[in-house]
């Protein structure tokens, strides 16, 4: 009896769902298979009429005919159906059986099935917390579709169907096979059938996934950084407090010791009239080690992070830009992730009445906040490298230049790829927590065979595919590597000769503005990558380095006017004319980039003209417009603009923004994948899990910093100075830099092609 109820609810929920599928939905490929954890992008949907009539006469029928069924299963005699029978017979004080709170905890077809809620939602807890640890909560995908006359089968528009089912942990893919064949047989007189792909199931119970040798090395290893953190933190406490009472006259010749004064070569200098003594900080002979120490030190870090402290020749707008790029590029993957792990009970509704709105344009189109990294990147190499040579009367200083860039961005990297691969697992659970981070998932795979790949920064080129690197965002950081690697052959030629330095900037922009248009055209992508299904667009031209340097190059230019102290110097109307006119054009650049594809919405697409040339021109001008508007704001004609964008409220968080890039898609991952049910979309509840997101991942970012990242940068700081190797300035560490800059200062004089020669 049991065995047939449990085969009445599981076909009752199969029938619905396969009945209402008729309406003949064309689906995007992410609801085609929602639970890959790979960004697939929603293609353009539609939904016909429904015969509800027809629907609801069918699913009399078939009801009737399964509930009036008591032949042999074949199931009977399996483990899985002696485990339900058992359970059906193990009675609680309310006389519920076991078995009647598992078939409770079946997904059940619920609302906005027409907006493309393909998932008959069950109860994880409900079917987890029943006693005894018996149960499993699986969800199996099938795929419906009608039984033609010579018996073939034919799925509705690749449509799959997720059914979340409550069943003996004896289960498995051979029992849910066997259960659908039955389902089929009751729905063959109506023409119906859901066929099983077994591949995936994804199974979720209450029993504990053992550590990995890896995730035990990764858990030691947090310990000892934070162990280290104590211990640092605990010396520069001691170290201060005993330089704090040092300054106290009745305690200071206990503090201080003297030494023989030195000459210039470093020998002792006896002198007529006595022997001059020089009184030092007793921790004075113990401050390498003591640097070596320290560089754990929370309170060190943490003062480092908030400091707003600044270069006096920083670009300050840049900082402004850092943030607000790096929160765009959260807020757009919170949407996206939303509707990757099918977080949304109406995502028809998402994709059809929201991303066509003009409003919306800047978060379907916030790849652009990408390009912008690349283009700050740029500017920031050009500009302090070019300082650095300046420095060393025109050498470039290659050890520097290329070992600390690999340290400075690998060592935190290479912590967060470990934990991602050995420790997300274990971060939560949920219906489909096991397909995204579970042992058997992509995460896992990926990880294990291509991790190497990141730390040659070549995980963009191979794998080829974007599903199937480790820590997929990370395609961005082996870009901006090999952008740096090559930077020089345009940064050394700018630095000797101008001219040079430019035509070769233009000829590599033209290489990757020919290369954009090249593929595209031949591939015939759509330039609108959320209107329509993807064609391969990320794979070919959204994660290459050829297609996305121009970005990068523009920045290098625009690094070295910087360095020049470039400005326009006429008259002060003629400048205040000019300098507006820039940021119109720079506004009018950045506009049309952003909204560019917004009339494609209204019209089902861009002809292959408009998509090749959009792909040709748009992140190009893109940079160009953040370059007009970084060069009007470095030299004080923004105003308003440049007065935000250089608050000393972005600097703090600016230090954070390389973290918050790398740890921000592990938050969205722990928070969507393990929801219990999907949530309706409304533009207040996005808004709340947007900003969640770009809290929760500063928040993460903060205690990385703190722990690992900056500790990890001080130590190879202490080291490149005890080898004699002075590192290029950076917002870390400002004091160093203030006698070189008042040095430069006296001497250094801005040049500008408009007026050469004329004064700041």
């Amino acid at each position: 009896m049991a065995g047939n109820t449990q085969k009445f609810v599981f076909a009752t929920c199969l029938l619905l769902a396969v009945s209402l599928s008729k309406v003949g939905s064309q689906l995007p490929t992410w609801a085609v298979n929602p639970l890959q954890p790979d960004p697939y992008h929603p293609a353009t949907l539609k939904v016909g009429q429904t015969n509800f009539a027809e629907v609801l006469r069918d699913l009399s029928a078939a009801l009737q005919e399964t509930q009036r069924s008591r032949g042999d299963s074949s199931l009977a005699g399996t483990q899985c159906a002696n485990d339900f029978k058992a359970m059906s017979q193990d009675k609680d004080a309310q006389n519920i059986s076991k078995a009647e709170r598992a078939l409770d905890a079946f997904g059940k077809p619920g609302p906005y099935i027409l907006e493309g809620n393909l998932r008959l939602t069950g109860s994880f807890d409900e079917c987890l917390d029943i006693t005894g640890e018996l149960t499993k909560f699986c969800i199996l995908p099938l795929v419906p579709g009608v039984v033609l006359g010579d018996g073939s089968f034919e799925s509705f528009n690749n449509l799959t169907l997720l059914a979340d089912i409550c069943v003996p942990r004896s289960c498995n893919t051979s029992d849910f096979e066997k259960y659908v064949a039955e389902v089929n047989a009751y729905l063959a007189k109506y023409s119906f059938g859901v066929h099983y792909t077994s591949d995936p199931t994804i199974c979720e119970d209450t029993k504990r996934i053992p550590f990995s040798g890896g995730a035990i090395a990764m858990i030691v290893v947090c310990a000892i950084f934070a162990l280290l953190s104590l211990i640092g933190t605990a010396v520069d406490l001691g170290v201060k407090t005993i330089r704090d009472l040092s300054k106290k006259p009745e305690l200071a010749k206990i503090f201080k010791r003297t030494t023989p004064a030195c000459n210039s070569d470093g020998e002792d200098s006896p002198l007529l009239g006595g022997v001059p003594k020089k009184e030092d900080d007793i921790f004075a002979s113990f401050e390498k080690p003591l640097e070596f120490v320290t560089a754990f030190s929370i309170i060190k870090n943490v003062n480092t992070i908030f400091s707003t402290k600044m270069p006096p020749t920083a670009i300050t707008s840049l900082n402004g830009i850092r943030v607000l790029s790096i929160g765009w590029v959260i807020l757009a993957h919170t949407f996206l992730w939303s509707l990757t792990t099918q977080a949304l009970k109406d995502p028809l509704y998402a994709i059809e009445h929201i991303t066509h709105r003009f409003s919306f344009q800047a978060m379907s189109n916030g790849f652009f906040a990408v390009d912008s990294f690349f283009f700050l990147s740029g500017a920031l190499v050009a500009f302090l490298t070019l300082r650095e040579m300046e420095r060393k009367n025109g050498r470039f200083p290659v050890i520097t230049y290329y070992l600390h860039r690999y340290l400075r961005l690998t060592m935190v990297y290479a912590f967060l790829l470990f934990f991602w691969w050995t420790l997300t697992v274990h971060l939560g659970n949920g219906p489909t927590w096991n397909k995204v981070a579970g042992v058997d998932s992509n995460l896992q795979n990926n990880c294990e065979k291509y991790w190497w790949t990141n730390f040659l920064y070549i995980n963009n080129l191979y794998p080829w595919g974007l599903k199937d690197e480790c820590m997929g965002w990370t395609w961005y950081l082996s870009n901006d590597m090999q952008f740096y690697i090559l930077a020089p052959l345009i940064i050394i030629p700018l630095y000797f000769s101008f001219p040079v330095g430019l035509l070769i900037s233009g000829v590599l922009i033209i290489v990757t503005i020919v290369a954009n248009g090249a593929i595209a055209g031949v591939k015939e992508f759509q330039a609108n990558m959320i209107q329509f299904e993807s064609g391969g667009e990320d794979n070919d031209i959204y994660i290459k380095p050829y297609t996305r340097a121009g970005p990068y190059i523009v920045g290098l230019v625009l690094g070295y006017v910087l360095f020049k102290k470039v400005r326009i110097n006429i008259h002060w109307l003629a400048d205040w004319l000019i300098y507006r006119v820039v940021l119109i054009v720079a506004g009018g650049c950045l506009f049309s980039s952003l909204y560019g594809l917004y009339s494609s919405w209204g019209r089902g697409g861009l002809s292959l003209t408009e998509n090749v040339s959009y792909f040709m021109f748009s992140r190009f001008v893109w940079a160009f417009g953040l370059a007009l508007l970084v060069f009007t704001c470095h030299n004080g004609y923004g105003r308003v603009i440049n007065a935000f964008l250089s608050m000393g409220f972005w600097v703090p968080l600016s230090r954070l923004t390389y973290t918050a890039y790398l740890i921000h898609p592990i938050i969205l991952t722990a928070v969507f994948s393990t929801l219990r049910e999907p949530f309706t979309y409304s533009d207040y509840i996005m808004t709340v899990y947007g900003i969640a997101m770009v809290v929760l991942s500063f928040g993460a970012a903060g205690v990385v910093a703190v722990f690992v990242e900056f500790p990890l940068s001080n130590l190879e700081m202490a080291i490149f100075k005890a080898a004699g190797l002075k590192l290029r300035e950076s917002t870390r560490n400002v004091e160093s830099q203030k006698k070189d800059v008042r040095l430069e200062a006296r001497n250094s004089k801005p040049t500008s092609p408009i007026n050469e020669g004329s004064k700041a």
